[in-house]
């Protein structure tokens, strides 16, 4: 069984030697009973492997590797300048039904022919120098659509009328079947779409024809990154342009920009703040007469130490509150308040240059006084002041000198006590009138003495014998007066002072 093996295969390898195809194919022709090799037909294994078929030295085909560890190909060849194409043929039953390749005679488009029962037609072609595409089955200058199972076709119901267009022109429908466009709505080619009318008005509007409360018409501008971006609505005049409004590159910042002058004239932040570069740093902002923003340095406020402050050339500088309405409820106010009694101060302060005068007002709890509600006028000390001059008592309304003495500068003026009249024996006051005596003697009661106080007394008008002297006693809630004639019926005024 051997022995016949090797004679087989013996007689195999002879037959492939006697054929005279090198690198070629072979195959076994079973009519002659004999080995030989395909016609144009060979196997390279130099380099890439690759089967190839040859034709009039012409390559049409090849099957190869483009490498170790490459993808495989098909290659469909023609030799440049040949008139021939390249085609890569689909048939049905030995008819040909599709053919994709380039076109005879050294065209190098690619094409998509559809073949007939007895001609052709091209589907698809690709120019290789422009790459566009042409689709001889649409119609020249008109709009191209996908009819209802998506198809492209040309919309032969609105032809575009080339006495129509305007260059740039953004295309419409007019008069139904024409499509148009005109010179007032354009686009540039790169970036831009223009809107220019020669009318008095020139609109660009954003409607929704839905109804409410969640219908919303937004015009959006977006920038692509936060860093180099802008979102800006442009004011031009004629071809100047002079605001930018909107986000300018690398903040979140709302800019009013003067492209004129390159400067921010206004910002809104996300945290509800206006910033106005033209205005000045902590000061107060007022109208003119043209209700335009302005400020100046007289008023200004300083938000470190919360003082507000009026600094003027002028001879006579004045605050006023004034209120215009009238009646009995009409009040105008100037109010200072402190947050807690203890720890706070509510003061009026006057100052020459920057040197303070006089602080009046309500000083914290233990300052000045124990009771932080008692109004105190102080002079400074440091301005050669005696300090704490007068104080107000909120509790009882006393008025208390806390230094210096009381001093009526001015003749014909005087200190006046409220007086009160005896009455059945009784006068509750420091300054007592119509104290008649009885005998040479009275006694009358007032809350008011103590056995701390002192008094004087005087005689208004002489009654009986008068005496030459007058005793006063004080007592708690009583006096007496006692005349030295024991005949005298004066009637007298009695004073007191109280010490403490």
């Amino acid at each position: 069984m051997s022995n016949s093996v090797n004679i087989v295969f013996q007689s195999l390898l002879e037959r492939i030697n006697s054929t005279d195809a090198n690198d070629g194919v072979i195959f076994f022709d079973s009519a002659t009973n004999s080995v030989s090799s395909i016609p144009g037909y060979t196997y390279n294994t130099i380099g890439y492997p690759t089967l190839s078929f040859v034709q009039s030295d012409t390559v049409i085909s090849r099957i190869g590797s483009s490498g170790i560890g490459c993808s495989p190909f098909f290659a469909i060849t023609r030799d440049e300048g040949k008139t021939g194409s390249a085609s890569l043929v689909f048939e049905s039953g030995f008819v040909t039904e599709w053919l994709l390749g380039t076109d005879n005679g050294g065209s190098e488009n690619f094409n998509i022919y559809n073949y007939g029962e007895s001609s052709f037609e091209l589907s698809l072609s690709i120019n290789k120098e422009t790459n566009k595409v042409i689709i001889p089955t649409l119609s020249p200058s008109q709009t191209v659509m996908t009819d209802g199972d998506n198809y492209l076709i040309s919309m032969e119901t609105y032809p575009i009328d080339p006495d129509l267009q305007s260059v740039g022109g953004i295309l419409y429908v007019s008069n139904v079947p024409d499509v148009e466009s005109n010179a007032n709505f354009t686009f540039n080619g790169l970036n831009s779409v223009i809107l220019t009318s020669p009318t008095t008005t020139t609109s660009l509007s954003v409607v929704t024809a839905v109804t409410g409360s969640t219908n919303n018409a937004v015009f959006n501008l977006q920038r692509g990154d936060q860093t180099n971006g802008s979102a800006q609505l442009r004011l031009f005049t004629s071809t100047t342009q002079l605001w930018q409004i909107g986000l300018r590159p690398n903040d979140n910042l709302v800019h009013f920009y003067d492209s004129v002058n390159s400067l921010d004239r206004m910002t809104l932040d996300q945290s509800g703040n206006v910033n106005i570069p033209g205005l000045i740093a902590s000061a107060i902002i007022y109208t003119d007469g043209s209700k335009n923003l302005k400020n100046t340095t007289d008023f200004s406020y300083n938000p470190t130490t919360s003082n507000l402050s009026i600094l003027t050339a002028n001879a006579t500088p004045t605050l006023t509150v004034r209120t215009t309405l009238t009646g009995t409820t009409n009040d105008a106010s100037i109010n200072v308040s402190r947050g807690d009694v203890t720890n706070g101060s509510c003061l009026y302060q006057t100052l020459i240059g920057t040197g303070i005068r006089w602080s009046n007002g309500n000083y914290r709890n233990g300052l000045i006084t124990a009771d932080g509600n008692d109004y105190i006028f102080r002079s400074s000390s440091s301005n050669g002041g005696a300090g704490n001059t007068l104080s107000l008592n909120f509790t009882t309304a006393d008025v208390i000198l806390l230094s210096g003495n009381l001093i009526i500068n001015t003749v014909n003026k005087g200190i006046q006590i409220k007086a009160a009249s005896v009455s059945a024996g009784t006068a509750n006051a420091s300054f007592c009138t119509n104290v008649t005596l009885v005998g040479g003697t009275v006694t009358v009661n007032n809350s008011f003495v103590t056995t701390s106080c002192s008094g004087c007394v005087a005689v208004v008008t002489a009654g009986g014998t008068p005496g030459t002297g007058y005793r006063l006693n004080i007592g708690s809630g009583t006096f007496t007066v006692t005349s030295s004639s024991a005949l005298d019926t004066s009637t007298l005024t009695v004073t007191f002072f109280k010490g403490f």
